[in-house]
């Protein structure tokens, strides 16, 4: 009997030191909420050091911003699809501090002409305009996706597709005429602005001076 109340009192005392901690002021019992956790990785400061353009103005920013666009352009051509992907880089926002590019652009419209081929005297043009995205390496874009497979199912014919498969994704034809062309020359890239429409534009000029090589896709 002595021994059960000995074990009672412990087990008491337990319980008033679990409840005083729990409620104390100095020591208190915080819920971790792990979700509203923004990565490290989404921070602006850890992009690579030579893309953060942020301390740039004016001629020096521009050309640095389409020189990180245009220097690694990677092309991935799979059964289906033909995917581009563009470098990333930081800028200064409205407010000063440091902002992705993909927060500042919400669109960017690619623009290409085929290959080898012309319509009355006028080249067939293709373009195509997704939402801007960042990569799971922040230092790249998300790649824009082109659904050769889905186009070559429709008919020939000028006009607008939509694709809201892995992004909203909208492809335009003009000038073509009874079959698709084949090879698409890549002949300017913007990044739109939608809210202030200070878009950057990425020329044919500005192609051919960072490119000895045009960039190309194959239907």
């Amino acid at each position: 009997m002595r021994y059960t109340v000995a074990f009672l009192f412990v087990f008491a005392m337990v319980g008033v030191g679990f409840f005083v901690n729990l409620n104390s002021k100095q020591f208190p019992l915080e819920k971790q909420n792990f979700s509203s956790v923004a990565p490290t990785s989404r921070d602006p400061a850890a992009i690579k050091k030579i893309y953060d353009f942020s301390s740039l103005k004016g001629q020096p920013l521009e050309s640095a911003l389409k020189h990180r666009l245009l220097n690694e352009v990677r092309v991935y051509q799979e059964v289906a699809s033909v995917g581009l992907e563009f470098g990333h880089f930081v800028l200064q926002g409205p407010d000063g501090a440091k902002t992705f590019a993909c927060q500042k652009y919400s669109k960017v419209l690619i623009k290409f002409e085929a290959d080898g081929v012309a319509v009355g005297g006028e080249k067939p043009q293709m373009e195509v305009e997704s939402d801007c995205l960042i990569s799971a390496d922040i230092n790249f874009m998300n790649p824009i996706w082109i659904p050769v497979a889905k186009i070559r199912g429709e008919p020939v014919a000028d006009g607008e597709f939509d694709f809201r498969e892995q992004q909203k994704t909208k492809v335009r034809f003009s000038h073509v005429s009874d079959s698709w062309p084949k090879n698409w020359v890549l002949k300017s890239v913007t990044l739109l602005d939608t809210e202030t429409s200070q878009n950057l534009e990425v020329s044919t000029e500005d192609l051919k001076k960072q490119n000895a090589k045009p960039i190309t896709v194959d239907f």
